[in-house]
């Protein structure tokens, strides 16, 4: 079995420390990121909930969610479901 320095240990406490507060952090920024997707999808349908098409059915509906995918942040890539919504044919 190996023996570690002091100064070994505490780089990798330290390496442990920064990758668990890097995946806090990614998190939080992906729970936020789809919060305001699905709060500006949820705006843009209440403004729109009035419009009609030709038949009177309306315009503008609700289509669940796109598949999951991969966003840039700043660090690294991040995690999503991006809402759907699709004018109503």
């Amino acid at each position: 079995m190996k023996e570690y320095s002091s100064s070994e240990v505490k780089t990798l406490i330290q390496s442990e420390v920064e990758n668990s507060l890097e995946s806090m952090l990614r998190e939080g920024a992906r729970r936020m990121l789809q919060t305001a997707l699905e709060m500006e999808v949820a705006s843009y349908l209440e403004v729109a909930r009035e419009d009609r098409d030709e038949a009177g059915g309306q315009a503008v509906v609700r289509n669940g969610h796109h598949r999951v995918c991969q966003i840039v942040c700043v660090t690294d890539y991040c995690v999503g479901i991006l809402p759907s919504n699709r004018m109503a044919n």
